[in-house]
């Protein structure tokens, strides 16, 4: 990584660009705030799909669902996610796999997080929760087009073979879950 938090645009051709703001969830603090805004204001209008990455999610329906460090965070992220209308938030933290809408706001939130340890705990739900998976060790994979950007959860087998089993799609029309 270039930086402790960093920006970077994906021209995937044919005048897609993909914009995506890699954070320090960790210290998520009043200068990278301050960058965050002052790049979102500078770029997201150049751009044809906005992700921001960061380690804590904004929602959750695990574990972590009520934590105070994640509350915190979200208090100062989503007000930021919701100006500049961030199409994606894609996060860890949480051993699960995850996808959370709020539908008063445009962003939909990723939970990408059961690639190395399943914690297995029972899921204890968000009124944002959409779709959760607590068993199930894979990954997310991201596939972007000018029309769409899709997320597709595989189950991993811990070799090259891997099985698509939720997918999630984005597009002017808003989110819809497929095959989940």
């Amino acid at each position: 990584m270039p930086s402790v938090y960093y920006f970077e645009r994906f021209a995937l051709g044919e005048g897609v660009d993909v914009c995506v703001w890699f954070i320090d969830t960790e210290r998520f603090d009043g200068t990278q705030v301050g960058w965050l805004r002052d790049s979102l204001a500078s770029e997201r209008g150049t751009c044809t799909w906005t992700i921001v990455n960061g380690h804590y999610p904004v929602f959750t329906g695990g574990e972590y669902a009520t934590s105070s460090t994640l509350e915190r965070f979200k208090n100062i992220l989503q007000p930021i996610l919701n100006d500049y209308s961030i199409d994606l938030y894609l996060s860890g933290h949480e051993h699960q796999s995850q996808i959370l809408k709020d539908d008063n706001n445009h962003t939909v939130y990723v939970v990408a997080g059961a690639i190395s340890d399943m914690r297995r705990e029972r899921p204890r739900g968000h009124a944002h929760l959409r779709w959760i998976d607590s068993h199930t060790v894979g990954f997310a994979e991201l596939r972007i087009s000018s029309s769409e950007l899709r997320v597709i959860f595989h189950r991993s087998y811990g070799g090259v073979d891997a099985e698509p089993y939720c997918e999630a799609r984005l597009s002017g029309s808003g989110l819809n879950l497929i095959e989940c």
